[in-house]
This record gives C-alpha cells, structure tokens and sequence, in this order.
C-alpha cells in the first residue's frame, strides 16, 4: 500500500506447550470482571476455564473510622472505597493450582483491563521511530518504438531500524523503493523509474511540499497535474537506498545520524518483538492517504497466511500477520506494534473491498533481511545490496499439525513436524548427517537451541545466522533423537536472495 502520484498515469498502489505439560489439565481462572454494583456492594465475578464462576464481593466505604459525629464536632469523612486485593488473589490462585505464574504475568493474562486500556503512552513513545517517506521519480515507459519519461511521486512510511554513530538505518518495504506500475494503458510497456530524490520527515517535524503544477485536459476536465517539486519546506531528510528484498518485500535506506538528531534528539530506534499472538494488540503507524503520520488500532487476527502479492508483475506469496487494524495507500512501510511498544511487523498491504483485513510482514522475516543487509552496507558493500541467507540444502515439510493453548500463558501456538523432504548431495546437511523423512525439532545457533514449531521457521533462523557462527540440528531418525556435529559457516555458505 503505496500512494503513487504519476502523470498522467495514476497509480495507486511465546511460552507454548508441548502435549506433556500438565497445565492444560488444571482449572484455572480464565478472567475476572466487575458484574454487579449495587449500592455499597461490588460483585466480581471469577471465570474459570472449566466454565464455572464464583464470585468476590466487595463493601464499599460508608462512613470514616470517626464516623458522623468526627473527633471535636466535626463530621467524620466516607472511608474508602473496597478494593479488590490482586495480590491476594494472585496468591491464592498459585496456592490453589501450584501455578508458579508472576504477579504481571497473572494480571496480564487474567483480569479484565482491557476497556480501560490505554495506549496513548506506548503510540507516543513509537511516534519517535516513525517516518514518513517521499520519492521524486522519473518513470520511463515505452509506446511502440517511442520511450517517454514521465515525473512521479510515491508516498510511504518508514521506521527507524537502527541508529549508529555515522548512520541512521530506516527500514520500508521493498516496493516502496523500487516503483512498479500496477497498472498501463494498452500497448504501453514500463521501462524502469528511477529516483531523482528520497526524503523522509520524522514525526512532528514538517512535511510540507509545495509543487510545480500544469493545467491539462484530462478526461474532458480541466485538471492539474504536477509537474515537479518547486520547493520543501527545509525539515526534510535526505535518504539514501542501502539495498532489499523482493521475496521479503523489504528494504533499507540511511541518512546520516547528525541530521537524522537535527530533527529530533528523541529519536529512537524502534524495538523488536520477539513473537506475537493472535489477538494481541495491534498499532499501526504510518502516512496513510498522505495524511501524515497516524495511527490507528486493532488485532493480530491471523498468526501466519500467505498473501499473493506482484509488486514487479510476477506473483509471490508472502508470510505475512493479517490485523484487522486499518491501513491505506501510503502506509507501506510502516510499524505494526503491540501494546508494549514493541515492533511486529512492517504493513505491506491491505484488501480494496475490506479496511479491516490487512497484512504486515513478521518481525521473524524482516529481522534477518534488514540484518543482512545493514551488516553488508557496513562492511561497504556497494548499493544496491541484497540479503545473504543460508542453504543447507534440504526442503521441508510439515505434518500432524494441531494448536496448543498454554492456559497461564492465556495464549497458544500452531505447532507440527517439521519433516526432511529432499537433501542436496554433498550439502550441508548431508554432510551433517540429516536425511529424507527425518524430523527437525530444533536448530542450535553458537551452543543456544531453538526449538522448531512450523517448517518456515527453518528459514527464519538461517537468515538470522552470520559468517562464522556455528549450527547444528536437533534431528529424530528412526524414533532416536539425536545432535549433529557443529558446523562453522563460511562466507561461501551464503546466496544472495532477490
């Protein structure tokens, strides 16, 4: 979801559980909530995850310890209203079930604060790492033997990834970056468009461009079209293209740090998640509309899906979180956060017919490219740059797929096995030992294991992996589970992805 401007074309684009955890088996508080007031009384009614209730009442103040006739005539104050003792029920709870749940960890799972939640806090400390992004594009395309250029302007989001002491690193989306029309009129073919500027304004901090326009005839109507960039208004930050990723739809640009603070001491870098839940809170930040930076606010509604996208007219499916949180053109590229602040995803797309079903790409996918990609603009690599990933030379598969629900987590997981479906002769792997029909159940990175839920979570690990770090896997073969030998990857160990 980009706002393309081009004429006269327009375009306008977990804590899970395994099956032996006992917790499941325990009847446990599912929430807690205020039912009933009346008069002094409050009634709290405790739900349980059996479906069962039972219910806390508590007597509100009437009349203070000195009562009406207060100490020298005066007349006593109401004493204090009842609370609920959260501490007390915690205890109980962890008495009654042996849970050994945190007192956060209970609040946050069970009682009922969501109506009163408020985000307002988190929203402005996430407004730090948010950007609003403009491109000056000369788009070339091409009518029978005639080549036309045509000036263009494209609107994103973006958001701080990472700031060192030289530059400032943005990440967006992939299609952002590198226009493609998603539409042209019969027997014209595109060329290529090339960018004349990148700027990005920091939330707060301007935005204002005042344009070059020309009156045509458009349809029967007279109509402007702009013609160029007559001026900016001075807050502007000038980007430059660091490299991306088609596959992923993600990209990165820099700006150098002194003028990036300039803007705005404040500004930070946005902090990653480490998962996300269906259901969680889902805060959305971008430029929809070319509205300027906002933000609206939903939920993660599915975990994973893949969505068809053609950002260059040829189809890929993306992994992606839809959220039911409305996006718009203009909002590519920007920051899809949970209520800790923390970011999930970067919004990518949206459906025409449906404000409330949208897509963004997981931070499992993103972290690794822009990883790769920051780390190789360092080492001076020359743009455009392309994230390196490793192939161990296996495909996968998945079978006996289920969900488990973690009922002091208060959420759950998909979760299936994650099977050896072919191995490349003389590839890592086979050099490791795995083969055809082993199980993968988990991946050890430098001496740390990560278990393996889903099969694509294979190569969300191997893009997080560098030159030098070890890898091994935790394999089952004919029902015995076993540990390969380390190996230490090499710089020739790693491919470029488009």
């Amino acid at each position: 979801l980009i706002l393309v401007f081009v004429f006269p074309l327009f375009l306008s684009g977990c804590s899970l559980i395994d099956g032996s955890n006992t917790s499941s088996t325990v009847n446990s508080i599912e929430r807690i909530a205020k039912t009933k007031s009346e008069g002094l009384l409050d009634t709290y009614t405790i739900y349980y995850t059996d479906g069962t209730t039972n219910q806390y009442v508590i007597k509100n103040g009437e009349n203070g310890e000195k009562g009406k006739d207060g100490q020298n005539g005066a007349a006593g104050q109401n004493g204090a209203d009842g609370i609920v003792d959260i501490v007390e029920l915690w205890q109980k709870y962890c008495e009654t079930t042996g849970s050994n749940i945190t007192l956060q960890e209970f609040i946050d799972n069970f009682l009922d604060f969501e109506a009163t939640y408020d985000n307002s806090k988190v929203i402005n400390s996430c407004l730090l790492s948010s950007v609003k992004i403009m491109l000056e594009l000369d788009v070339q395309t091409k009518y029978g033997s005639s080549v036309s250029n045509e000036f263009a302007i494209v609107r994103g989001s973006g958001i701080i990834y990472k700031i060192d002491s030289d530059y400032t690193y943005f990440i967006t989306n992939y299609h952002v970056m590198n226009y493609y029309p998603s539409s042209l009129s019969i027997g014209t073919t595109f060329v290529g468009a090339t960018i004349s500027k990148a700027s990005c304004w920091l939330y707060g901090c301007g935005g204002n461009v005042e344009y070059e326009t020309q009156t045509v005839i458009s349809g029967g109507e007279l109509v402007k079209k702009i013609t160029g960039v007559k001026a900016y208004d001075g807050y502007e930050v000038e980007l430059e293209y660091v490299g991306g990723s088609i596959e992923a739809d993600i990209a990165i640009v820099k700006a150098p740090t002194s003028e990036v603070l300039a803007r705005n001491s404040q500004a930070k870098a946005a902090t990653l998640a480490n998962d996300y839940y269906v259901g969680e809170t889902a805060i959305a930040i971008g430029n929809p509309e070319d509205c300027g930076i906002s933000a609206t606010q939903g939920i993660v509604s599915v975990h994973d899906e893949f969505n068809p996208l053609a950002l260059d007219g040829e189809i890929r499916y993306y992994r992606s979180i839809r959220m039911d949180t409305s996006i718009y053109h203009g909002s590519s590229g920007g920051g899809l956060f949970n209520r800790n602040g923390e970011l999930i995803g970067i919004t990518n797309s949206g459906q025409e017919t449906n404000e409330h079903i949208n897509w963004a790409i997981p931070v499992q996918i993103f972290e690794g490219v822009a990883n790769s990609i920051v780390s190789q603009s360092k080492a001076s690599a020359e743009a455009p740059i392309k994230a390196k990933k490793v192939v161990v030379g296996v495909t996968v598969s998945f079978a006996n797929q289920t969900y488990r629900y973690d009922a002091e987590a208060g959420y759950g997981k998909i979760i299936e096995d994650v099977l050896i479906k072919t191995v490349i002769e003389n590839s890592i792997a086979e050099n490791l030992g795995i083969g055809v029909g082993d199980t993968l159940k988990a991946i050890v990175i430098n001496g740390t294991e990560h278990l393996l839920y889903r099969y694509y979570e294979v190569g969300d690990w191997l893009h997080k992996v560098n030159n030098g770090d070890s890898i091994a896997f935790v394999v089952v073969h004919n029902e015995e589970t076993t540990t390969t030998e380390e190996y230490v990857l090499t710089a020739d160990d790693f491919v470029e992805q488009n």
